[in-house]
């Protein structure tokens, strides 16, 4: 287990593989742990970095850090701390990918591009089964439901119920629209076609108020909330498309998926 420590906190982290670097950021039912068959996946040509948020994992639980500003500026400080080269690719899920598009926002040529998985774009995109409840009786129901995944339930044992709530009510307040039609970077968006807990938008925004040429949504077949769990080599063999993709193909998610899978 590797440790460094963000403004007197400490923030645990995973790193793996060489080459080019990648930043996973975890969601709210999970950890860095969830990535690490996806980290694996890429180790030849990737050097991977996976942290847990404070409030998740092994990370630190203060209150005080639990707000959406603070764990974007963690985002921030880790990558420097860690003298991670840029610019580099962020991969996020539901929280982490809020995160990972509010990181490419504010710093632009720091990022190569970002894959966002089950990004609510909109409070009215979290499904009640996150926010009907107290943030300790959905975590319980979550144990529950996604039992299948050793990863998640050690994860969810070790989340601060707090850390949870407070996420999540502030994302129920927040609209991405505009923010994601703001990011230039190469985006690639993923929702699970089965996912009961992040609705998929009807359509994606970009600038031009279509989706851009380096803009990509994909729906996966047969998943849920974790595709990177469900079908770990559908995930990462689209995962290491994108990345490695030049833009003069082209990338439009039906065409590109029924491609690469029959």
């Amino acid at each position: 287990m590797s440790v460094t420590t963000i403004d007197g906190q400490q923030v645990h982290f995973e790193a793996y593989g060489r080459g080019s670097p990648i930043l996973f950021v975890h969601g709210w039912l999970g950890s860095w742990r969830y990535w690490w068959s996806t980290m694996q996946a890429l180790s030849n040509r990737h050097r991977s970095f996976a942290f847990d948020l404070w409030g998740y994992g092994d990370s630190s639980k203060d209150v005080g850090n639990y707000a959406l500003q603070s764990y974007v500026g963690m985002l921030t400080s880790f990558a420097d701390k860690l003298a991670i080269v840029r610019p580099f690719t962020i991969v996020g899920h539901s929280l982490g990918a809020a995160l990972a598009l509010h990181y490419a926002k504010l710093e632009p040529e720091s990022v190569e591009r970002i894959a966002l998985v089950a990004l609510p774009l909109s409070g009215d995109h979290i499904n009640g089964q996150l926010t009907g409840g107290s943030a300790a009786a959905v975590l319980s129901q979550a144990k529950t439901k996604f039992d299948a995944y050793p990863e998640v339930l050690m994860a969810l044992e070790k989340t601060d119920a707090v850390a949870f709530g407070e996420s999540i009510d502030q994302f129920r307040r927040m609209n991405l629209t505009d923010r994601l039609a703001e990011v230039a970077c190469p985006t690639l968006l993923v929702f699970g076609a089965r996912d009961s807990l992040v609705k998929k938008p009807m359509t994606v925004p970009h600038k031009n108020g279509q989706v851009g040429s380096n803009h990509h949504c994909v729906s996966l077949e047969g998943c849920s909330h974790f595709p990177m769990l469900e079908q770990p080599a559908v995930f990462n063999r689209l995962l290491r498309e994108f990345i490695n993709h030049d833009g003069e193909q082209d990338l439009s998610p039906k065409s590109y998926w029924q491609r690469r899978t029959r």
